[in-house]
């Protein structure tokens, strides 16, 4: 499915809306004064521009991305239809596969049955953290999105739209899911390892995955197939980039959606 097919479907087709991009009210798909298709709901509009990432300007193109991560109560349905297998499920979430499904210890997901999954109440809605690359990436796609690249989730950031999001609350909640479930392996520790290195407000700010490549232009979305590693971002007065493998899935990365506008100016 393309971009713009991706967004027929997302749009809402009859509703009364305004255009973000010039500012006229239209009753139809696409804006007929501008040519901008209506935002997917959850979606919104960030204009061309230029942002400058690690001392080099780069030009950004328009598109749509979600208005906020993706959460835990979007992703359970799907993980169900989609990871029967306990393979698939760990390139999803984890990417550290054993048969006794040990590695669900280090994530806040519980399998309940086969091919059910759920997370503690308290966070169903707060964004959907241990998912790797391949997940998100896979997971977006089922709904026509894919991830955004470095420069557009700069571009987003830079208008307001990424806000730091404190990790703290997942922090405590996880650290306290490991160490009653590895208690035997971590003991007392496991609760202060998962704290190690996040004394400050600025450190527990969650990171965002990207479509980035490590070491990869910036603008350009990543071939599936391409380099193993991927830059994450973490919006904050100043933005942080680094990156991490494609196949590892960490309790303080999350991920949101992006539809690039192709003719779009």
């Amino acid at each position: 499915m393309n971009a713009l097919g991706a967004l027929l479907i997302l749009a809402f087709s009859a509703a009364a809306w305004t255009c973000p991009a010039c500012g006229t009210e239209q009753t139809v798909d696409i804006c007929s004064a501008c040519g901008l298709p209506q935002p997917p709901s959850g979606m919104v509009f960030v204009p061309a521009s230029s942002v400058v990432i690690q001392g080099d300007t780069v030009e950004v193109g328009a598109f749509f991305i979600d208005s906020s991560p993706v959460v835990y109560r979007d992703v359970l349905p799907w993980l169900g239809q989609n990871c029967r297998d306990g393979q698939v499920l760990a390139s999803v979430i984890t990417g550290q596969y054993s048969e006794s499904g040990h590695f669900l210890a280090f994530t806040p997901f519980v399998a309940t049955a086969a091919s059910e999954y759920s997370v503690p109440a308290v966070c169903l809605d707060r964004p959907a953290a241990a998912f790797t690359w391949t997940g998100a990436q896979w997971y977006l796609s089922s709904r026509g999105t894919r991830l955004p690249t470095l420069a557009e989730i700069h571009a987003a950031a830079e208008h307001g739209i990424i806000q730091p999001f404190n990790a703290f609350n997942e922090m405590q909640l996880y650290a306290n899911l490991m160490e009653t479930s590895l208690g035997d392996i971590l003991g007392a520790l496991g609760r202060q390892a998962m704290f190690a290195g996040y004394s400050t407000q600025d450190e527990r700010v969650m990171w965002e995955l990207t479509h980035t490549p490590l070491g990869g232009n910036p603008s350009i979305a990543m071939p599936e197939a391409d380099d193993p590693c991927v830059m994450l971002f973490k919006p904050l007065p100043v933005p942080l980039v680094t990156g991490t493998g494609r196949d590892m899935g960490y309790f303080n990365v999350i991920f949101r959606g992006a539809i690039d506008l192709p003719g779009f100016e």
